[in-house]
Parts: structure tokens; sequence; C-alpha cells
């Protein structure tokens, strides 16, 4: 009935889809893109099902579903390629407890 209506609508889950479907705005969903993100191609754009996600414009890849992950194709070899720069390379903390080392200069 009518609490089970509220019950869903004050989810989670239902809150998430409604920001997402670019009904609602909630940072903590989906934050604005920071300016130094913005400045290289990142932007907030629709799916093909509609829902909003992080793509980038110059890669036309994506989508991303949080800013983390946006970080993390930012620093990739293939948006470095195409904003000219050296890719920035790092460890992630998996690779490094397994034993991976950088090396500079090879």
């Amino acid at each position: 009935g009518e609490a089970n209506m509220q019950q869903h609508v004050d989810s989670a889950q239902h809150k998430r889809r409604l920001v997402l479907a670019g009904i609602k705005q909630d940072s903590t969903i989906l934050p604005p893109v920071p300016k130094q993100y913005e400045d290289r191609g990142i932007v907030i754009s629709p799916t093909k099902d509609g829902t909003l996600q992080y793509t980038c414009k110059l890669c036309k890849a994506g989508p991303f579903p949080t800013l983390e992950s946006v970080k993390s194709h930012l620093g990739g070899s293939k948006h470095s390629l195409k904003e000219g720069r050296e890719p920035e390379l790092s460890l992630s903390t998996e690779l490094a407890k397994e034993g991976f080392v950088l090396v500079e200069g090879q």
C-alpha cells in the first residue's frame, strides 16, 4: 500500500535513479565535474538508456560511474596520448602488494 510506496520513494536506490535520470540533483550521488577534469574533456551526459554518467568527450570514452573511475581514465595512456602527454605511471596498491614496482627510464 501507501506505506510501501513511501518506503520505496525514500530508498537509496530510488533516489539514485532520480538523480541519474536528471530529475533530481544530489552531489553525493552524482558530484559535479571538478573544473580540472572539465578542462580535460570530462562531462556529465546521458547514456543510451538516458541515465547521467561521466564521459570523456576527448576520447569518446565512458560512461564512467564515479569520479574515481574518471580519475583513473585521466591518468591512463589512452587519455594522456590524446592530450599529447606521457601517461602518468602509477602503481595500484594491489599490484604493489604482489611485488610489482615502477622502474623509471627503461
